[in-house]
Protein backbone atom coordinates (compact mmCIF):
# COMPACT_ATOMS: atom_id res chain seq x y z
CA UNK A 1 0.00 0.00 0.00
CA UNK A 2 2.99 2.61 0.98
CA UNK A 3 4.87 1.97 -2.09
CA UNK A 4 1.46 2.52 -4.44
CA UNK A 5 0.89 5.08 -2.57
CA UNK A 6 4.13 6.81 -3.03
CA UNK A 7 3.67 6.08 -6.75
CA UNK A 8 0.22 8.11 -6.48
CA UNK A 9 2.25 11.00 -4.52
CA UNK A 10 4.77 11.42 -7.14
CA UNK A 11 2.79 11.81 -10.04
CA UNK A 12 0.21 14.12 -8.04
CA UNK A 13 2.95 16.73 -7.09
CA UNK A 14 4.13 16.55 -10.63
CA UNK A 15 0.99 17.02 -12.15
CA UNK A 16 -0.15 20.23 -9.81
CA UNK A 17 4.07 21.70 -10.22
CA UNK A 18 3.25 21.68 -14.00
CA UNK A 19 -0.23 23.20 -13.49
CA UNK A 20 0.95 26.01 -11.49
CA UNK A 21 4.68 26.50 -13.58
CA UNK A 22 1.88 26.65 -16.93
CA UNK A 23 -0.61 29.50 -15.27
CA UNK A 24 2.78 31.39 -14.41
CA UNK A 25 2.24 30.74 -10.54
CA UNK A 26 4.59 29.63 -7.87
CA UNK A 27 4.21 26.22 -6.67
CA UNK A 28 4.89 25.26 -3.10
CA UNK A 29 5.74 22.08 -1.47
CA UNK A 30 5.30 21.03 2.42
CA UNK A 31 6.55 18.03 4.02
CA UNK A 32 5.39 17.27 7.81
CA UNK A 33 6.28 14.14 10.02
CA UNK A 34 3.54 12.60 12.28
CA UNK A 35 4.95 10.98 14.70
CA UNK A 36 3.11 7.62 16.28
CA UNK A 37 0.47 8.27 18.83
CA UNK A 38 0.39 12.05 18.64
CA UNK A 39 -1.32 15.22 18.27
CA UNK A 40 -0.23 17.45 15.02
CA UNK A 41 -1.05 21.04 15.14
CA UNK A 42 -1.31 22.35 11.34
CA UNK A 43 -2.69 24.73 8.49
CA UNK A 44 -2.96 25.14 5.24
CA UNK A 45 0.08 27.34 3.62
CA UNK A 46 -1.29 26.97 0.40
CA UNK A 47 -3.91 28.20 -1.67
CA UNK A 48 -6.16 26.64 -4.92
CA UNK A 49 -5.62 28.37 -8.08
CA UNK A 50 -7.38 31.77 -8.26
CA UNK A 51 -10.74 31.97 -9.97
CA UNK A 52 -10.30 35.36 -10.86
CA UNK A 53 -9.69 39.47 -9.59
CA UNK A 54 -12.81 41.33 -9.30
CA UNK A 55 -13.39 44.96 -8.11
CA UNK A 56 -15.32 46.48 -5.58
CA UNK A 57 -17.67 48.92 -6.60
CA UNK A 58 -20.14 49.25 -3.42
CA UNK A 59 -21.13 46.97 -0.21
CA UNK A 60 -24.14 46.73 1.83
CA UNK A 61 -25.71 44.68 5.00
CA UNK A 62 -25.53 41.03 5.39
CA UNK A 63 -22.03 40.59 3.80
CA UNK A 64 -23.00 41.86 0.48
CA UNK A 65 -20.38 42.76 -1.85
CA UNK A 66 -21.32 44.44 -5.42
CA UNK A 67 -18.62 44.04 -8.27
CA UNK A 68 -17.54 46.01 -11.70
CA UNK A 69 -17.54 42.22 -13.50
CA UNK A 70 -20.77 39.83 -14.32
CA UNK A 71 -19.86 36.02 -12.70
CA UNK A 72 -22.66 33.20 -12.84
CA UNK A 73 -25.11 33.80 -10.29
CA UNK A 74 -24.90 30.63 -8.11
CA UNK A 75 -21.58 29.83 -9.14
CA UNK A 76 -19.95 29.88 -5.79
CA UNK A 77 -22.89 29.25 -3.31
CA UNK A 78 -22.63 26.50 -0.73
CA UNK A 79 -19.27 27.24 1.09
CA UNK A 80 -16.41 25.77 -1.14
CA UNK A 81 -15.23 29.22 -2.24
CA UNK A 82 -14.02 32.35 -0.50
CA UNK A 83 -12.67 35.58 -1.25
CA UNK A 84 -9.17 37.52 -0.27
CA UNK A 85 -8.67 40.95 -0.10
CA UNK A 86 -5.94 41.87 -2.11
CA UNK A 87 -6.38 45.87 -1.84
CA UNK A 88 -7.68 48.24 0.28
CA UNK A 89 -8.62 48.76 3.74
CA UNK A 90 -9.63 45.20 3.82
CA UNK A 91 -6.21 43.85 2.24
CA UNK A 92 -5.42 40.18 3.63
CA UNK A 93 -8.87 39.26 5.25
CA UNK A 94 -10.67 36.45 4.11
CA UNK A 95 -13.93 35.28 4.04
CA UNK A 96 -16.17 32.35 2.52
CA UNK A 97 -18.90 32.73 0.29
CA UNK A 98 -22.27 32.33 1.55
CA UNK A 99 -24.29 33.20 -1.95
CA UNK A 100 -23.34 34.97 -5.39
CA UNK A 101 -25.50 36.81 -7.93
CA UNK A 102 -24.35 38.07 -11.47
CA UNK A 103 -22.87 41.00 -9.66
CA UNK A 104 -22.03 40.43 -6.84
CA UNK A 105 -21.11 37.87 -3.41
CA UNK A 106 -22.48 37.90 -0.21
CA UNK A 107 -19.51 37.38 2.45
CA UNK A 108 -20.48 34.71 5.34
CA UNK A 109 -18.27 37.16 7.84
CA UNK A 110 -19.87 40.80 7.13
CA UNK A 111 -17.18 42.08 10.03
CA UNK A 112 -15.07 41.73 6.99
CA UNK A 113 -16.70 43.86 4.42
CA UNK A 114 -16.97 46.64 7.01
CA UNK A 115 -12.96 47.29 6.49
CA UNK A 116 -13.57 47.09 2.78
CA UNK A 117 -14.83 49.84 0.03
CA UNK A 118 -15.31 51.04 -3.93
CA UNK A 119 -12.44 50.05 -5.63
CA UNK A 120 -10.96 47.57 -3.22
CA UNK A 121 -9.72 44.30 -5.13
CA UNK A 122 -10.47 40.29 -4.34
CA UNK A 123 -9.84 37.09 -5.50
CA UNK A 124 -12.04 33.95 -5.65
CA UNK A 125 -10.33 30.83 -4.53
CA UNK A 126 -11.63 27.15 -3.98
CA UNK A 127 -11.40 26.31 -0.35
CA UNK A 128 -8.76 23.43 0.53
CA UNK A 129 -10.95 20.77 1.56
CA UNK A 130 -10.37 17.36 3.26
CA UNK A 131 -10.51 15.70 0.01
CA UNK A 132 -7.65 17.70 -1.31
CA UNK A 133 -4.85 17.49 1.66
CA UNK A 134 -5.82 14.10 2.48
CA UNK A 135 -6.58 12.17 -0.88
CA UNK A 136 -7.90 8.39 -0.71
CA UNK A 137 -4.07 7.82 -2.63
CA UNK A 138 -2.33 8.98 0.28
CA UNK A 139 -3.77 6.15 2.67
CA UNK A 140 -0.57 4.77 4.24
CA UNK A 141 1.21 7.81 3.66
CA UNK A 142 -0.04 10.78 4.96
CA UNK A 143 -3.02 8.97 7.48
CA UNK A 144 -3.98 5.52 8.04
CA UNK A 145 -6.92 3.49 9.53
CA UNK A 146 -6.32 5.02 12.73
CA UNK A 147 -6.03 8.50 11.86
CA UNK A 148 -8.22 11.08 12.87
CA UNK A 149 -8.60 14.90 12.42
CA UNK A 150 -9.45 17.49 14.05
CA UNK A 151 -11.25 20.77 12.67
CA UNK A 152 -11.34 23.36 14.14
CA UNK A 153 -13.44 26.91 13.87
CA UNK A 154 -12.64 30.66 15.14
CA UNK A 155 -15.40 32.26 15.50
CA UNK A 156 -15.20 35.68 17.01
CA UNK A 157 -18.64 36.33 17.96
CA UNK A 158 -17.87 33.21 20.86
CA UNK A 159 -14.75 33.28 22.10
CA UNK A 160 -13.32 31.53 24.62
CA UNK A 161 -10.32 29.94 25.77
CA UNK A 162 -9.05 26.71 25.04
CA UNK A 163 -10.97 25.81 21.79
CA UNK A 164 -12.50 22.16 21.24
CA UNK A 165 -12.41 21.06 17.88
CA UNK A 166 -15.62 21.51 16.04
CA UNK A 167 -15.69 18.05 14.64
CA UNK A 168 -13.37 15.09 14.29
CA UNK A 169 -13.01 13.15 11.44
CA UNK A 170 -12.97 9.72 10.33
CA UNK A 171 -11.52 7.87 7.35
CA UNK A 172 -13.82 4.92 6.33
CA UNK A 173 -12.58 2.46 3.62
CA UNK A 174 -15.71 0.14 3.32
CA UNK A 175 -15.21 -2.08 0.12
CA UNK A 176 -17.53 -1.40 -2.61
CA UNK A 177 -18.81 1.95 -0.76
CA UNK A 178 -17.86 4.89 0.94
CA UNK A 179 -13.99 5.77 0.74
CA UNK A 180 -13.09 8.95 2.30
CA UNK A 181 -13.45 11.58 5.19
CA UNK A 182 -17.12 11.24 7.53
CA UNK A 183 -18.28 12.74 10.23
CA UNK A 184 -21.75 14.44 11.61
CA UNK A 185 -22.14 17.37 8.55
CA UNK A 186 -18.40 16.28 7.29
CA UNK A 187 -17.21 14.37 4.37
CA UNK A 188 -14.50 14.89 2.13
CA UNK A 189 -15.40 18.93 0.74
CA UNK A 190 -15.54 19.79 3.76
CA UNK A 191 -13.42 23.11 3.89
CA UNK A 192 -9.75 23.15 5.72
CA UNK A 193 -10.17 27.06 6.11
CA UNK A 194 -7.29 29.59 5.31
CA UNK A 195 -4.86 30.13 8.92
CA UNK A 196 -7.78 28.14 10.42
CA UNK A 197 -5.75 24.95 12.80
CA UNK A 198 -7.06 21.16 12.24
CA UNK A 199 -5.12 18.42 14.51
CA UNK A 200 -4.03 14.93 12.60
CA UNK A 201 -4.26 12.62 15.25
CA UNK A 202 -2.03 9.36 14.25
CA UNK A 203 -3.40 7.05 16.58
CA UNK A 204 -1.02 4.50 15.44
CA UNK A 205 2.45 3.43 16.02
CA UNK A 206 3.16 4.19 12.60
CA UNK A 207 5.23 6.85 12.03
CA UNK A 208 2.92 9.33 8.82
CA UNK A 209 4.14 12.10 6.63
CA UNK A 210 1.91 14.96 5.38
CA UNK A 211 2.44 16.51 2.28
CA UNK A 212 1.08 19.74 1.37
CA UNK A 213 1.48 21.62 -2.23
CA UNK A 214 -0.09 24.08 -4.05
CA UNK A 215 0.60 28.09 -5.12
CA UNK A 216 2.45 29.95 -2.91
CA UNK A 217 0.65 33.13 -1.07
CA UNK A 218 1.89 36.09 -3.21
CA UNK A 219 -0.58 38.76 -0.56
CA UNK A 220 0.03 39.55 2.99
CA UNK A 221 -1.65 37.76 5.50
CA UNK A 222 -4.69 39.64 7.91
CA UNK A 223 -7.16 38.74 10.39
CA UNK A 224 -9.25 40.29 12.87
CA UNK A 225 -8.36 39.58 16.44
CA UNK A 226 -11.16 40.15 19.08
CA UNK A 227 -11.05 39.91 22.91
CA UNK A 228 -11.64 37.09 26.06
CA UNK A 229 -10.39 34.02 23.97
CA UNK A 230 -8.20 31.97 21.52
CA UNK A 231 -7.56 32.20 17.92
CA UNK A 232 -5.97 28.61 16.90
CA UNK A 233 -4.06 30.20 13.37
CA UNK A 234 -1.16 29.56 11.46
CA UNK A 235 0.28 32.32 9.45
CA UNK A 236 -0.81 31.37 6.43
CA UNK A 237 2.61 31.04 4.29
CA UNK A 238 5.02 28.27 3.85
CA UNK A 239 7.62 29.56 5.94
CA UNK A 240 8.82 30.45 9.25
CA UNK A 241 8.10 33.82 9.86
CA UNK A 242 9.71 36.02 13.41
CA UNK A 243 7.19 35.89 15.99
CA UNK A 244 8.64 39.80 16.65
CA UNK A 245 7.59 40.92 12.79
CA UNK A 246 4.15 38.71 12.69
CA UNK A 247 2.24 41.79 13.74
CA UNK A 248 0.33 39.72 16.53
CA UNK A 249 1.43 41.82 19.49
CA UNK A 250 -0.48 43.84 21.39
CA UNK A 251 -1.14 44.60 25.12
CA UNK A 252 -3.10 41.97 26.84
CA UNK A 253 -2.18 39.03 24.13
CA UNK A 254 -0.47 35.84 24.63
CA UNK A 255 1.56 33.43 22.37
CA UNK A 256 0.96 29.39 22.55
CA UNK A 257 3.22 27.45 21.04
CA UNK A 258 3.43 23.88 20.30
CA UNK A 259 5.82 21.15 19.81
CA UNK A 260 4.89 19.09 16.72
CA UNK A 261 7.73 16.87 17.04
CA UNK A 262 6.70 14.49 20.05
CA UNK A 263 4.36 11.94 20.95
CA UNK A 264 0.90 13.11 22.97
CA UNK A 265 -2.85 14.14 22.46
CA UNK A 266 -3.78 16.71 23.50
CA UNK A 267 -0.78 18.58 23.77
CA UNK A 268 -0.19 21.66 26.53
CA UNK A 269 1.82 24.83 24.80
CA UNK A 270 5.92 24.46 25.12
CA UNK A 271 5.97 28.15 24.99
CA UNK A 272 3.57 30.50 26.42
CA UNK A 273 5.09 34.60 26.07
CA UNK A 274 3.36 37.45 26.81
CA UNK A 275 3.27 41.03 25.22
CA UNK A 276 4.71 43.89 26.84
CA UNK A 277 4.88 47.54 25.95
CA UNK A 278 6.79 49.48 29.14
CA UNK A 279 9.11 52.02 28.83
CA UNK A 280 11.94 49.49 29.32
CA UNK A 281 10.36 46.29 26.92
CA UNK A 282 7.93 45.95 24.19
CA UNK A 283 7.95 42.41 22.29
CA UNK A 284 7.12 38.95 23.75
CA UNK A 285 9.01 37.32 26.35
CA UNK A 286 8.51 34.33 28.83
CA UNK A 287 11.17 32.96 30.77
CA UNK A 288 13.67 31.40 27.92
CA UNK A 289 12.32 33.11 25.63
CA UNK A 290 14.46 33.12 22.29
CA UNK A 291 14.31 36.72 20.64
CA UNK A 292 14.75 34.93 17.65
CA UNK A 293 11.75 32.32 18.46
CA UNK A 294 9.77 31.67 14.64
CA UNK A 295 6.58 31.11 14.27
CA UNK A 296 6.82 27.48 12.32
CA UNK A 297 5.19 26.34 9.16
CA UNK A 298 2.78 25.01 8.37
CA UNK A 299 2.23 24.32 11.94
CA UNK A 300 -0.54 26.63 14.33
CA UNK A 301 0.02 27.95 17.19
CA UNK A 302 -2.61 30.09 19.53
CA UNK A 303 -3.09 33.91 19.85
CA UNK A 304 -4.64 34.42 23.42
CA UNK A 305 -6.48 37.73 23.90
CA UNK A 306 -7.72 39.41 26.99
CA UNK A 307 -11.10 41.36 27.72
CA UNK A 308 -9.36 43.90 26.89
CA UNK A 309 -7.91 43.45 23.94
CA UNK A 310 -9.94 45.60 20.98
CA UNK A 311 -11.58 44.10 18.15
CA UNK A 312 -8.98 44.89 15.19
CA UNK A 313 -7.27 44.01 12.31
CA UNK A 314 -3.82 42.51 12.22
CA UNK A 315 -1.39 42.12 9.70
CA UNK A 316 1.10 39.05 9.52
CA UNK A 317 3.72 41.00 6.46
CA UNK A 318 5.02 38.62 3.84
CA UNK A 319 8.09 37.26 4.96
CA UNK A 320 9.50 36.89 1.22
CA UNK A 321 9.33 39.15 -2.07
CA UNK A 322 7.41 38.73 -4.84
CA UNK A 323 7.87 37.88 -8.05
Amino acid sequence: MKSTASVILATMLLALAAQAANAGNVVGLSQVAIPANADVLLTVPFTNSSVGTFSVTSTGGGGLVTISSTIVADAFDGGGYYVRFISGGANGLWSTISTNGAGSVTLADPAVVAYAKSGDTFRIYAHQTLGSIFPNGLLGVSFNMDSHILIFSNDRTAMQQNRSASAVADYYNIPGGYQGWYADGVDNTTPLCPETQFVLRNSSSQTLTVYMTGQVPDYNVSLIVAPGGDLNIGTGYPVPVLASAAGLGGTGRSLLLYDNTGSGYNKSASIVADYYDTPDYTGWYCDGWDFGQKLAAPQSFTLRLDNNSPTVKVTIPKPYPSN
